[in-house]
Order: structure tokens, then C-alpha cells, then sequence
């Protein structure tokens, strides 16, 4: 095998996801690519909506959720066609709870929580005071064994959602910035670019 395998129009790799059937995707600045294993190689699928694909999630089989620049777009991977779109830019991060809602975290404009129907549930911003959230820049959402909702954003630290208020506070952290949270034996690991690697638990 080829260990160097350029993607077409750009090596600027966003995210890699595999999904149900073994399949290679990866998200890059020019779009959406799958890997062809028969003839060892990067394909683009040619779909302008899939420019600056930040974030792969499998939905279901044959099904992808592709959110980028342009938006949020559920495409079906046997019919090479786009199904359902959701209006939302400059997506960052996306988390598929446990009750199968979408949680969509975007480079400006908080987050935005729909349903498997792409209907919205709730949308928290910065601006609005009364939510919790006081960074609009959403680097990670995580979801840990006890179904307990965190953020990571680029200022405003570490928020934890509480399901009863449907709002968030912030979690007391040295960082302001966390970029990543790992669960590993009932304890969250936090990465950071300011305070390296911060354990909770």
C-alpha cells in the first residue's frame, strides 16, 4: 500500500471518519472524499455544499452528516445524494447524543441543538445572557456515560448543560481555551493549547 496518498485539491485534512461498511471519508478544504481500497486512492465527491468539511458523523447506515463552511447536510452515501440540510455556517463540532438529537457547534455562532428530523430544539448563544454560554467559538462537544453534556470553547472555558434549566454553566478551569475531552475510567481529560492536560474526576 501506497503510504502517501494525496486527496484532490487539497492535503489540508479537517477530520477522518470510518463508517458502517469500512469506509474511509475524510473531510478536507476542498470537501467531501472517500478512500477507493480497489484502486488505492483518494476520490472527491463532487458536491460544492461539501467545501471546508470540518466534521464527519455516521447517522445511520449509508448515511453521513457533513457539516462545514456552507452548513450541515445529511448525505446518503449509496445514492451519492444530499437528503436533508440544516442552515447553520462555519460548523466546528457535531455530537450525536444519546436521545439521537444533533448538537452543532459552529465557529461564531454558538450552538444549535435539532432533532434526527433536522427540526431545532434549542439554540444558545453568547448574547443571550440568560443561556449559560459565554463563548460563541465551540472547539468540542462531548457526552460522557452518564449522558452529562460539556463544551469546550475558545475563551470562555468549559461549560456542563443541565437538562432540568436547559442551560449552561461554566466548570471553574484555569484554561480558557479547551480544544479536546476525553472520558477514560470515570475521569475527563481536557486539552488545552495554555495549561497542557487538566484531569477532572
Amino acid at each position: 500500500m501506497n503510504l502517501n496518498h494525496p486527496l484532490p485539491i487539497s492535503d489540508y485534512i479537517f477530520c477522518i471518519t470510518e463508517d458502517e461498511k469500512g469506509v474511509l471519508w475524510v473531510g478536507n478544504a476542498g470537501g467531501l472524499n472517500f478512500y477507493n481500497r480497489e484502486k488505492d486512492r483518494f476520490e472527491r465527491v463532487a458536491l460544492q455544499e461539501f467545501t471546508g468539511a470540518k466534521v464527519i458523523k455516521v447517522a445511520k447506515e449509508d448515511h453521513l452528516w457533513i457539516g462545514g463552511l456552507r452548513g450541515l447536510y445529511l448525505y446518503n452515501t449509496k445514492k451519492k445524494e444530499i437528503v436533508k440540510s440544516v442552515t447553520a455556517k462555519y460548523i466546528t463540532k457535531l455530537l450525536i447524543d444519546k436521545n439521537d438529537n444533533i448538537w452543532i457547534g459552529t465557529e461564531t455562532n454558538g450552538i444549535l441543538v435539532i432533532n434526527k428530523k433536522g427540526i431545532t430544539k434549542m439554540v444558545f448563544k453568547a448574547s443571550d445572557k440568560t443561556c449559560g454560554l459565554t463563548n460563541n467559538n465551540i472547539e468540542v462537544i462531548h457526552q460522557d456515560k452518564n449522558g452529562i453534556i460539556r463544551v469546550g470553547t475558545e475563551g470562555g472555558g468549559l461549560h456542563e448543560f443541565d437538562f432540568t434549566t436547559k442551560k449552561f454553566h461554566s466548570v471553574p478551569l484555569p484554561a480558557k481555551v479547551v480544544w479536546d475531552i476525553l472520558e477514560v475510567n470515570d475521569r475527563l481529560w481536557l486539552g488545552t493549547p495554555e495549561h497542557g492536560v487538566i484531569v477532572l474526576g
